[in-house]
């Protein structure tokens, strides 16, 4: 989903049918890591090599 905020856009992901907590908790730490290397990179800076 794409909601309109002040100065600027919220990007709502939804990733489901995973199997159980163990595979969600994994698939969290995936999305944090890269979506902070996006937010990174959305900036105009670079994240480096990327070590995951």
């Amino acid at each position: 989903d794409l909601v309109e905020e002040s100065g600027g856009t919220r990007v709502k992901l939804t990733h489901s049918g995973l199997a159980d907590r163990e595979i969600c908790d994994s698939h969290e730490k995936g999305w944090t890591h890269y979506l902070s290397r996006l937010a990174i990179a959305a900036a105009g800076g670079d994240p480096g090599p990327d070590k995951m």
